[in-house]
């Protein structure tokens, strides 16, 4: 009796199965990113180098490794865009702790844009870091809690992508 087939078996079925965790789209690397949640604790009309934001990070793929927080300036001018329109992000500065991670740099540039809602704006900043490394941020600026009573702070969320452009 050939016990040989067994070994040509199990080989061929372990060659099958590492094909397909490699073909398919779950095994694909998941980009680097960091969900953000904040909030504008001081408007550019009170600070001639930007508006001010703090925010809370966290890695929603890894519950432990990217708990975080920080602070970004974005000068924007002190104007916000009209109807369907954008403003240019004209610079400011970031840092922030994630996990173990410091990091902190310039903001290079952005778009602040209009949305269906005239209280809630797309955000884009394009970020360096002082070692060079890339972060962009996409995300939404809601000014509607000043409409509330009592008017609470404007709020941002978005995702912040680390290391994807050279």
């Amino acid at each position: 009796m050939n016990t040989n087939w067994k070994a040509r078996w199990g080989t061929a079925l372990l060659a099958l199965a590492t094909l397909a965790v490699m073909a398919s789209p779950s095994a694909a690397a998941p980009p680097n990113y960091l969900q953000v949640q904040g909030v504008e604790v001081l408007p550019q009309s009170l600070n001639p180098d930007g508006a001010v934001f703090v925010y809370d990070l966290r890695n929603p793929r890894n519950r432990w490794s990217g708990r975080g927080f920080g602070y970004v300036v974005v000068d924007h001018g002190n104007q916000l865009p009209e109807e369907e329109g954008c403003v240019p992000v004209e610079g400011g500065e970031f840092q922030y702790l994630s996990g173990w991670r410091f990091k902190h740099g310039f903001v290079v540039d952005g778009d602040i844009c209009t949305t269906d809602d005239p209280d809630v704006y797309s955000v884009f900043l394009y970020m360096v870091t002082y070692q060079g490394e890339t972060l962009l941020f996409y995300g939404e600026l809601d000014h509607r809690p000043l409409n509330q009573f009592p008017p609470g702070l404007p709020t941002v969320e978005g995702r912040l992508y680390e290391g994807l452009l050279p």
